[in-house]
C-alpha cells in the first residue's frame, strides 16, 4: 500500500530526483518484505515466459548503465555519434555504458524495480489482501478525481501541481490530461470487480452505474481525444459484462439516462472544446515525431540506446523545420520508442511478459470457473486501454500509472480470484 499510495501521489509527472528516491525507498521495503511473502512459489505458478519478462523488465535498465571497455561498447552497434563526440573531449578510451543517458536509465531502472517488486507482492498476497491494494487504488482514483473538479471549476487557478500541465482541464495529481483519463477509464472495471455482489445484485449494479456516469462526465472534462475514446470502451466492455443478468426495464431505463446525458454534456462549452479536437487528428504533431524519428529507430533498433535517452538523441537529429520552443519529451507511441532505447532485448521483454500472461489468462479461462473469470475479464480490460493507449502515448513511462497496470497483471494470471461478491450472473447451460 505503501508502494502504491507512493506511485501514484508522486508519480502524475516526470520523475525527478526526489520522487525517484522515495519511490526506490518504498521499493527497497517492499524487496524487504518479499521473503515472508511466499513470492516463490508464486512466481513458479507462472509461465516461464512471465518470470523470464517480468525479470527483463527491472534488469534491463540496469545492465544498461554498467560500464563497459573501450573495446566493447565502441563495436556496439550506433556508437558513431558518440564515438566522435568523445574523441573531441579526449574521452573516446574511456568506459562507457551502453545508455547514452545513464542518469536517466539510472530512474528508470529503480522504477522498473520497484514495479517488478510490486507485481511479485500483488501475485503472492491473499485474495483479501490483494482486494484491499485494489480498493486503496480506487479510493486514490477518488481523491483525484476531487482535485480534478476544483481544477476545471478553477479554471486551472487551484491544485495545479506541475509547471507545465494542462491548465484548465481535468487532470488531478498528473502533469499531462491523457493520463489522467486512463486512470479514470481503468478505474471502471476495477470498480466493476470490487463491487461484485451475489446477496446485493441491484445495489451493485446501482453503485457501479453511477460511479460509471461520474466516470463519463469527467472524461469529457480531461480534454482527451484518447481518453474519451478508450472510456467509451471501458464503459460499453464493462456494461457487457453483466447485461444479461439486468431486467429489461432497467436496460431501457439505463439506456435513456444515458442518451438524456449525452445530450445535457453535448450543451457544454468542455463538450464543444474537446469534440472540436476530433477534427484535427490528422494534424496531431505525434504524427511527426514519428516520421522525424526515424533514424533513430534504424541506428538503435539492435540494443537500444537506453531506458531514457529520447528526448536527448531527438533533440540532436530534430529538423530545424519543426523546432519548436517546447521540447519532445517522448515519442508517444511506446512501441517504436521501446525499440529505440530497449532494442531488441526490451522488444523480447515485453513479448515475453504479454506471452505469459496470455498463456496463464488461457489456463485460467479454461477451468471453466466463472466467478474466477470475472477478475480476469476486468484485469484484461485494463490491459487493452494500457496497450490501446501506448500507441499514442507514453502512459508507462509515468509510475502513476504502474500500480493499476501490476494490479490489471494480478487479475488476469493469479486464478485463485473466485470473488466473495459476484457482479455477473448467468445461468448454466443445460
Amino acid at each position: 500500500m505503501l508502494m502504491v499510495a507512493v506511485m501514484m501521489v508522486l508519480g502524475g509527472g516526470i520523475p525527478g530526483v526526489l520522487a525517484t528516491l522515495v519511490v526506490g525507498a518504498a521499493a527497497l521495503v517492499l524487496l524487504a518484505c518479499l521473503p515472508a511473502s511466499g513470492f516463490g512459489a508464486a512466481l513458479r505458478a507462472q509461465p516461464a515466459l512471465f518470470r523470464i519478462g517480468l525479470a527483463g523488465a527491472a534488469l534491463l535498465p540496469l545492465l544498461q548503465i554498467v560500464p563497459l571497455p573501450p573495446s566493447v561498447w565502441q563495436g556496439l552497434p550506433g556508437q558513431a555519434l558518440r564515438i566522435r563526440t568523445l574523441e573531441l573531449a579526449g574521452l573516446s578510451a574511456s568506459w562507457q555504458p551502453l545508455s547514452v543517458a545513464p542518469v536517466f536509465t539510472a530512474g528508470a531502472a529503480v522504477i522498473a524495480i520497484a514495479f517488478a517488486a510490486l507485481v511479485t507482492v500483488l501475485l503472492a498476497v491473499s485474495v483479501a489482501d490483494l482486494r484491499r491494494v485494489a480498493w486503496m487504488i480506487l479510493g486514490l482514483v477518488g481523491v483525484n478525481f476531487l482535485i480534478g473538479l476544483v481544477q476545471v471549476g478553477s479554471g486551472g487557478a487551484a491544485f495545479d501541481f506541475y509547471t507545465d500541465s494542462d491548465r484548465g482541464a481535468f487532470i488531478g495529481l498528473y502533469a499531462n490530461k491523457n493520463h489522467a483519463a486512463l486512470i479514470l477509464a481503468a478505474s471502471v472495471p476495477i470498480a466493476a470487480y470490487l463491487l461484485d455482489s451475489r446477496r446485493e445484485a441491484r445495489a451493485t449494479r446501482a453503485w457501479l452505474g453511477l460511479y460509471a456516469g461520474l466516470v463519463a462526465v469527467a472524461l469529457v472534462t480531461t480534454n482527451s481525444r484518447a481518453g474519451i475514446v478508450l472510456g467509451a470502451l471501458a464503459l460499453i466492455s464493462t456494461a457487457i459484462l453483466y447485461v444479461r443478468s439486468v431486467r429489461p426495464a432497467y436496460l431501457v431505463a439505463g439506456a435513456v439516462a444515458a442518451i438524456a446525458g449525452i445530450v445535457l454534456i453535448s450543451t457544454t462549452p468542455a463538450f464543444e472544446k474537446v469534440f472540436s479536437r476530433f477534427e484535427v487528428v490528422d494534424q496531431d504533431l505525434r504524427w511527426q515525431y514519428l516520421a522525424t524519428s526515424r533514424w533513430l529507430v534504424e541506428r538503435y533498433w539492435t540494443l537500444g540506446s537506453g531506458i531514457g535517452s529520447f528526448s536527448t538523441l531527438y533533440a540532436i537529429g530534430e529538423p530545424l523545420a519543426v523546432v519548436r520552443p517546447t521540447y519532445v519529451n517522448q515519442l508517444h507511441d511506446e512501441y517504436p520508442q521501446l525499440l529505440i532505447e530497449a532494442g531488441l532485448p526490451g522488444a523480447f521483454a515485453l513479448l515475453a511478459l504479454l506471452s505469459g500472461v496470455v498463456l496463464q489468462a488461457a489456463k485460467v479461462w479454461r477451468r471453466g470457473e466463472r466467478a474466477a473469470r470475472l477478475p480476469l475479464a476486468c484485469g484484461g480490460l485494463v490491459l487493452l486501454l494500457v496497450a490501446l493507449h501506448s500507441s499514442v502515448d507514453y502512459p508507462l513511462r509515468r509510475p502513476a500509472v504502474l500500480p493499476i497496470f501490476a494490479l490489471a497483471i494480478a487479475l488476469v494470471v493469479r486464478g485463485d480470484l473466485v470473488p466473495t461478491r459476484r457482479l455477473v450472473h448467468r445461468e448454466q447451460r443445460a
